[in-house]
């Protein structure tokens, strides 16, 4: 029996010649996921120094920079903390409407998430 990724097992039945998949149910799956060494921080402390180190982030992939960091720090900070980025972001000559390879702004990309009306007021702020 050999384990394919995340998604479940191939066997083969005795006296069967083509292999099955059988999957996990979910809650099992999400077990096998989750590591006890990834648990969900809720009380990080977000410095100037660490919210300045995300001014100094590379392009991810073929994404123009000022548009990767802006995601990236969407991704990893508070709303509070996005605030405080942006603020630093744009004395640093950084545009709140970079636009991504696809030719969006990150207001665009995140309007219509559950948790973006705070960010999407911020980057309205600094328009």
């Amino acid at each position: 029996m050999r384990t394919n990724h995340e998604l479940g097992q191939i066997y083969r039945k005795p006296g069967q010649n083509k292999a099955c998949r059988r999957t996990m149910n979910g809650d099992k799956l999400l077990g096998k996921l989750m590591r006890a060494d990834k648990a969900k921080v809720t009380d990080e402390i977000w410095d100037e120094e660490r919210i300045q180190s995300f001014l100094n982030k590379p392009a991810m992939g073929q994404e123009p920079e000022h548009y990767s960091q802006l995601l990236f720090a969407y991704r990893s900070m508070r709303p509070e903390d996005f605030e405080r980025f942006i603020k630093a972001f744009v004395a640093g000559g950084g545009d709140v409407n970079a636009k991504s390879k696809d030719g969006l702004t990150l207001a665009q990309v995140i309007k219509d998430h559950q948790k973006s009306a705070a960010f999407t007021s911020i980057l309205q702020q600094h328009n």
